[in-house]
């Protein structure tokens, strides 16, 4: 294992590669790490989506927050008003720290299949704009504000096409 620079974590090799590993128990709601503030216009798998064209990046490739890995259940999220990763729950000593990737990515940025072994695991991940519409207010709290405006866009949507319905449906009468 390499060392990180925090008294919570380590950067871990594993034979799929790396991860965050804690070295000590994690509080809810404990600050994990602060996100680099470097932004550029394109996305990578590395990437962190701000918004539609904003996307933070590490200028250090060996940067832990590049080896967080995803869970469907994940025990940590982002802050998007600090960038920084936050315990959701108690984190154990020797739990790997993730963060659900459908609360940053919107479409097809990062499309893998998933093993994360949750009995909430979806399989397959494909960005926030894939999932059904229970599992994306499920994640509401935990949305990057690009996100969350993408769900409130999706609603309205949804509430205009059922008012448009009972219209219609009313003009029969």
């Amino acid at each position: 294992m390499d060392r990180a620079s925090s008294p919570l974590f380590v950067v871990a090799q594993t034979a799929t590669g790396k991860r965050l590993v804690t070295i000590k128990k994690i509080a809810a709601g404990e600050t994990i790490l602060a996100f680099e503030k470097k932004f550029v216009s394109y996305s990578t798998n590395k990437t962190l989506r701000i918004d539609e064209n904003t996307h933070q990046i590490s200028a250090d490739p060996n940067s832990p927050e590049n080896f967080i890995n995803h869970s469907c259940d994940a025990n940590a999220y982002i802050d998007f008003k600090s960038l920084s990763l936050v315990a959701r729950r108690p984190i154990t000593s020797g739990e790997e720290i993730t963060y659900n990737y459908c609360t940053s990515d919107y479409d097809e940025e990062d499309i893998f299949e998933c093993h994360c072994q949750s009995a909430k695991c979806k399989k397959y991940i494909a960005g926030f704009k894939s999932l059904r519409l229970s599992e994306k207010l499920e994640l509401r709290e935990q949305l990057s504000p690009f996100l969350a405006q993408k769900l409130d866009e999706e609603l309205a949507a949804l509430s205009a096409a059922e008012n448009n319905t009972q219209s219609a449906s009313l003009s029969e009468i």
